[in-house]
């Protein structure tokens, strides 16, 4: 997960969804490094399509980030 290297600092959280079964759905804290990226280990997941969405506060504005991706 990357957020601009001026928003280290936020809070928000990176939310996996597995649109086939919701059991298996997750939230990750943001917990960013000062470049702005934090690493996430997909090792575990269920093969097939995911989505993601990562949300995060910076001041008195809220961003949202969201892509689809296949584990294997």
């Amino acid at each position: 997960a990357r957020i601009p290297p001026d928003h280290t600092g936020a809070t928000g959280a990176i939310e996996l969804y597995r649109p086939s079964d919701a059991s298996l759905d997750r939230a990750i804290p943001l917990a960013v490094d000062d470049a702005g990226i934090q690493a996430i280990d997909l090792a575990g997941l269920k093969p097939g399509l995911w989505r993601a969405r990562l949300g995060w506060a910076h001041g008195t504005n809220e961003y949202f980030v969201a892509t689809t991706f296949v584990a294997e």
